[in-house]
C-alpha cells in the first residue's frame, strides 16, 4: 500500500486506483490526486503495479480509435426520439391515449364551475346589519355615549 493512501484514512489502495483510473494521477478522484511517491518510498510491488499501469496507459494511447457503430447510433437515436415534454407527459400519464387525461381535466373544471355557480352568495342583509353594528361600536368607543343620543335613557 502507498503511504499517501493509508487504509484508515478512507483512501482506496494504490492497486485499486491504478486498475480503475490508470497511472495518470490526474484521472484519479479528488482527494486521491496526491503525487505518486518517489521510488525510494515505494515498495517493489507498488512499483511493479505502477509500471504495469503506465505500460497499459501507453498502449491505450497508441491504439487507433474504433469506428463508430452506425447501427447502434441509429438504435439509440430512435429510442431517444421522445422530446422532453413527451417524456414528462409519459411519466405523468403512462397511457398511450391522450383523451383520457384531457377529459378528466375538462370534467373537473366543469364540476368546479357548476358548484361555484350553484352555491348561493352571502346574504347582503346580514352583512349590512353586521357592518352597521360594528360602525356604532366604533363610534361609541371613539366619542362616548354622548355621540349617540338614541342610546341615552
Amino acid at each position: 500500500m502507498n503511504s499517501h493512501h493509508p487504509k484508515d484514512a478512507g483512501y482506496p489502495p494504490l492497486k485499486t486506483l491504478l486498475e480503475d483510473y490508470g497511472a495518470d494521477s490526474q484521472r484519479w478522484p479528488e482527494g486521491c490526486q496526491t503525487p505518486v511517491p518517489e521510488a525510494a518510498k515505494r515498495s517493489a510491488e507498488e512499483q511493479a503495479w505502477l509500471d504495469e499501469a503506465q505500460d497499459f496507459d501507453d498502449l491505450l494511447l497508441q491504439a487507433p480509435l474504433p469506428e463508430p457503430n452506425t447501427a447502434l447510433m441509429s438504435l439509440l437515436l430512435d429510442e431517444a426520439g421522445l422530446t422532453t415534454p413527451q417524456r414528462w407527459f409519459r411519466q405523468l400519464w403512462p397511457s398511450e391515449q391522450i383523451w383520457q387525461p384531457i377529459t378528466a381535466l375538462a370534467a373537473s373544471i366543469a364540476l368546479g364551475f357548476w358548484i361555484g355557480m350553484a352555491t348561493p352568495g352571502p346574504d347582503t342583509t346580514t352583512q349590512m346589519i353586521a357592518s352597521s353594528q360594528q360602525q356604532e361600536a366604533w363610534q361609541l368607543l371613539a366619542f362616548g355615549p354622548e355621540s349617540m343620543p338614541e342610546m341615552e335613557p
